[in-house]
C-alpha cells in the first residue's frame, strides 16, 4: 500500500497551472497537493511532515536523492528527528533495481496506490530509458509532464526491498515526494 504526498511552492501555483497545462490549485484545494506559501519549498516544512509521520507509523528509512539532501539532513537535525537514511541516485545504477522492483509489484497485482491525481498525470508522463546493459530508468528530459511522484515511488518500493527481515517494511519514504508503503 502507498500513500503518496507531493508539494510545489504556493507562491507559484499560477505560473506551474500555466506552464505545465495541469490544475494545480484544483489539486491543492482537494488535498491531492501541498502548496505551502513562497517560491521555494522550505525543508523544515518537510522535516516536520516526516517527524508527524515518524510518529504516526515508525519509519524505517527515508530513501533520498543526493539533490540538497543536506539540507534536509540540518532541518531534521535541527527538529531532533533521527531517521535512517538510505541513498538512491538517480542514474541507471540505482534506478534500474527501482523501476524493476516498482514493475514487480505492478505486474503481479501487489501494488495498491491511494488514488492521486497529481500521481495519474505523472504516471501518464513515464518515459523508460534504457542503457547498452538493459538497465533501465524514467527519463525526465524525455517526459512529456513531470515524474517525480513515480520516481519517489520506485525509490521507496526499492528501499522496502532492502529491508532486513523483521522489520518493517511497511514504513518507507522518498523525499521530495513523499511515499510511505
Amino acid at each position: 500500500d502507498a500513500v503518496v504526498e507531493f508539494w510545489t511552492p504556493g507562491d507559484t501555483l499560477n505560473e506551474r497551472e500555466d506552464r505545465d497545462g495541469v490544475p494545480y490549485r484544483l489539486w491543492r484545494d482537494e488535498g491531492h497537493l501541498q502548496a505551502p506559501a513562497g517560491r521555494t519549498i522550505d525543508y523544515a516544512h518537510v522535516a516536520a511532515r516526516l517527524g508527524d509521520l515518524h510518529a504516526e507509523h515508525r519509519i524505517e528509512v527515508v530513501a533520498y536523492d543526493r539533490w540538497r539532501i543536506d539540507d534536509l539532513r540540518a532541518d531534521l537535525d535541527g527538529a531532533g528527528i533521527d531517521l535512517d537514511l538510505l541513498e538512491c541516485g538517480q542514474g541507471f545504477k540505482d534506478m534500474g533495481p527501482a523501476v524493476e522492483a516498482l514493475e514487480e509489484l505492478i505486474l503481479n497485482g501487489r501494488l495498491r496506490v491511494r488514488r492521486n491525481p497529481v500521481l495519474r498525470w505523472n504516471a501518464a508522463s513515464v518515459v523508460l530509458e534504457e542503457d547498452a546493459a538493459g538497465n533501465r530508468k524514467f527519463a525526465k528530459r524525455r517526459a512529456t509532464g513531470r515524474i517525480d511522484g513515480v520516481v519517489a515511488l520506485a525509490m521507496a518500493v526499492w528501499a522496502a526491498s532492502k529491508a532486513p527481515a523483521g522489520h518493517n517494511a511497511g514504513s518507507y519514504l522518498e523525499t521530495g515526494t513523499l511515499v510511505v508503503l
